[in-house]
């Protein structure tokens, strides 16, 4: 009797167990190569990634903490336009979607996701209020001619930004200066 407690906890706990979606560590690899490339990210490409992961995530097919962060990694690259001379997202709702894929992603385990949470939050907070909290986000300054902090939100503090793996506020302005400049 023993032993059949034994193997049906053993064979449930395998079933349990989803396993990572191929599909989707196939697309965060060619997601991050397309960004170290030469040529750079292919905006359709980027497009087509998305919207398979929105097809997946429908399907019910994004399960593993990997699986949440590649989801996450794909939808942070949702592009930006220039519109009056200013960066405005496409869709922002994938910025706020991804956070909450890294986020789960984290406290379910995936130790890689935990910057991520920042760097989304950051990236939607940049393109719906012009401030983000704790410093991930960067913009080419064209008459400085250097790269710059978005302006940050003061009120974060660095506990916050260090439980998230992120530099504390004096390393990120020692690094890159901040300039007050919308999006």
């Amino acid at each position: 009797m023993r032993f059949l407690f034994v193997l049906i906890v053993l064979l449930t706990t395998h079933i349990s167990r989803a396993s990572n979606n191929e599909e989707l560590a196939a697309m965060l690899t060619a997601d991050q190569s397309s960004r170290y490339s030469t040529e750079g990210a292919n905006p359709q490409e980027d497009q087509q990634r998305r919207e398979r992961v929105f097809q997946l995530l429908a399907g019910n097919m994004v399960i593993t903490p990997a699986d949440k962060l590649a989801a996450a990694v794909i939808l942070q690259h949702t592009p930006l336009s220039v519109c009056d001379g200013i960066f405005v997202s496409r869709s922002v709702e994938n910025y706020l979607l991804a956070n909450e894929l890294a986020r789960a992603a984290w406290l379910e385990g995936e130790e890689r996701a935990q910057r991520l949470i920042a760097q989304t939050l950051d990236r939607y907070l940049v393109y719906t209020e012009g401030k983000q909290r704790y410093g991930t986000q960067r913009f080419w300054d064209e008459i400085e001619q250097q790269e710059v902090l978005y302006p940050i939100d003061p009120a974060t503090t660095d506990s916050a930004r260090v439980a998230l793996g992120i530099d504390s506020l004096c390393v990120l302005l020692r690094t890159w200066p901040m300039k007050e400049a919308q999006p």
